[in-house]
């Protein structure tokens, strides 16, 4: 039923009794780590590494800890996981966004590439379209959010990093027809601008519409100011 805080109260009672079966901390890793009390989830998945070794509470915790910003020991539980034969899409996923994190993108592509041989869902081509986006391969980002378009939700992030890849392959009219489509979808929700107004004000400045490049760059200086 995923009523994750009910089920946290009889795993609280089952160990308070006494129990000493690994099996029993992952199933109580998995629920903290599912109310984003990643610490206390990786508290769980280590007593469940004390009694057994396995690959998934290596897994979990390297996912928690990647939830708190602590890439660097993310990084080395999920090279402790493929130490334990585990090289499968998920697990080439969380290699690749600790290292986007750690500004290491050749490292995040090849492992995002790793993924990609064994899953391709919408949400890993959107991060590989980034990475290629990053390194200025626009060609190769355009055919992974192409791919993005047929199957996944269209969405605010992946109308932004249209309009960037677009605008890496000089088709300025098109960037900004995706930079306005996420920008609607950002004022929908009250969140920033920023980078879509920066997009515009380069695209029209570049097609010589020095109004509306004023415009946008002016809007984006004020989340610059925020």
């Amino acid at each position: 039923k995923e009523n994750y805080r009910e089920q946290l109260k009889y795993l609280e009672k089952i160990e308070k009794i006494g129990i000493d079966d690994s099996q029993f901390y992952i199933k109580y890793g998995y629920c903290l780590m599912l109310l984003e009390q990643y610490r206390e989830a990786i508290s769980k998945f280590e007593k469940s590494l004390e009694l057994e070794e396995d690959t998934y509470p290596i897994s979990k915790i390297c996912f928690c800890y990647r939830s708190l910003g602590e890439y660097e020991k993310a990084l080395k539980y999920c090279l402790k996981a493929k130490s334990f034969g585990r090289d499968d899409a998920w697990i080439n996923l969380e290699f690749g966004l600790c290292y986007k994190e750690l500004i290491d993108f050749e490292k995040s592509l090849e492992h995002y590439l790793r993924a990609y041989e064994d899953e391709r869902y919408s949400f890993l081509l959107l991060e590989i379209s980034k990475i290629y986006n990053i390194l200025d391969n626009y060609t190769e980002s355009f055919k992974f959010l192409t791919r993005v378009f047929e199957i996944g939700e269209k969405n605010r992030e992946l109308y932004l990093e249209m309009g960037k890849c677009l605008t890496g392959l000089v088709r300025y009219e098109e960037a900004i027809e995706n930079f306005l489509k996420a920008r609607k979808l950002s004022l929908e929700v009250e969140s920033s601008t920023y980078e879509e107004d920066k997009g515009l004000a380069y695209c029209y400045e570049v097609l010589g519409d020095n109004e509306k490049a004023k415009e946008y760059k002016k809007l984006s200086n004020k989340w610059d100011c925020k």
